[in-house]
């Protein structure tokens, strides 16, 4: 694909090895972003979040650079037709409605004063904490163990 958009073979190499770096890291391989198969081709695979923790501090970020925009809704963060400054925490780590719904309630559940969540008769709302940031998110990690 990406000689098929110009890129020179010098390129494409370029891009493989550094993917190739990327996916092997901690971070990588925690998350399972993916491989590079045989062929060269990039292979992305189901992420795994085993810590909620992360998605949170997503939607922060989220939040963040749409411009602090801090209540949303479910259907709203898995359109990706939505043209917005942020990329949707669903996007990044393939999180499907069904699979973010107990996230997010868990997520409520632990975190009431980072997260507000409720899913009642087709009505969805998300709500993060004004006085709250991805950086508070972070801390959660410094004070808590996994």
């Amino acid at each position: 694909m990406l000689s098929l958009v110009g890129q020179s073979s010098s390129n494409i190499t370029s891009v493989l090895s550094s993917y190739r770096r990327i996916v092997s890291t901690p971070l990588g391989t925690v998350l399972n972003f993916g491989y590079v198969s045989e062929d060269g081709s990039l292979c992305r695979t189901k992420c795994v979040l085993s810590d909620a923790r992360v998605f949170l501090y997503g939607l922060f970020k989220f939040a963040e650079k749409c411009g602090d925009y801090k209540a949303f809704t479910l259907s709203t963060l898995l359109n990706d037709t939505i043209e917005r400054d942020g990329i949707s925490p669903t996007r990044i780590f393939g999180v499907t409605r069904e699979e973010a719904e107990p996230m997010l309630r868990g997520l409520s559940a632990k975190y009431p004063d980072f997260i507000d969540v409720s899913f009642t008769h087709d009505l969805e709302k998300i709500t993060l904490a004004e006085d709250k940031s991805s950086a508070d998110v972070l801390e959660l990690f410094r004070t808590e163990e996994v």
